[in-house]
């Protein structure tokens, strides 16, 4: 299964996708970066 985890710049786990279909995974994962990344 493929997993996808977002670091935050202090180290810290934001957010995790677990048994991701790569097709569409990239765009959903950079809108949730976009929206939720300040």
């Amino acid at each position: 299964d493929r997993s996808t985890f977002l670091i935050d710049k202090e180290g810290k786990l934001v957010k995790e996708w677990r048994s991701v279909k790569v097709k569409g995974h990239v765009e959903e994962a950079l809108g949730y970066i976009k929206e939720n990344m300040r």
